[in-house]
């Protein structure tokens, strides 16, 4: 069904730029792209989270707190190199544009880079992940199963 929901989608001009949303040429969500491209962005109000400055931040659910004017910052952490670099390759390959090899290489250097593209033989060989002109991405049988595909390319555990 997704497939055909896809094809359909296409057929009347929605494109699909992500793994779950879809748009017409020039319409996609400047929001959440701000997540996939990982832009800084800043979040206000309860509950809201952002993330600038080398800081990933989340504000509580204390209304009171908040029309009291009080600080409402709820947790902050600083991600490492490669928390950051995990991240970059799971929200890129969220999107059909995928990760680029260069920006791979520019952010978190050849070693990461070289050890992502190497392990995505088998899933390229089984037609889940395509070789593109700037780096790798999804297919759309690929999108089913993406969760596996990333749990084999990156360590979260390691990542600290």
């Amino acid at each position: 069904m997704y497939l055909l929901g896809v094809e359909l989608l296409q057929q009347r001009g929605f494109f699909q730029y992500e793994i779950s949303n879809f748009a017409r040429e020039g319409y996609r969500s400047r929001h959440n792209l701000k997540y996939w491209n990982l832009d800084p962005f800043l979040g206000f109000g309860l509950a809201a989270y952002s993330d600038f400055g080398g800081e990933r931040f989340g504000n509580s659910r204390d209304l009171a707190a908040y029309l009291r004017g009080e600080s409402i910052t709820a947790e902050c952490e600083k991600l490492s190199r490669e928390d950051r670099a995990n991240e970059y390759v799971m929200l890129k390959l969220r999107t059909t544009d995928g990760i680029s090899m260069r920006v791979m290489r520019e952010r978190y250097g050849d070693a990461f880079a070289t050890k992502i593209a190497s392990k995505l033989g088998k899933s390229i060989d089984g037609g889940l992940v395509m070789a593109t002109k700037e780096g790798y991405s999804f297919t759309k049988e690929g999108f089913f199963v993406s969760n596996s595909i990333l749990s084999d390319l990156l360590d979260f555990e390691k990542a600290t």
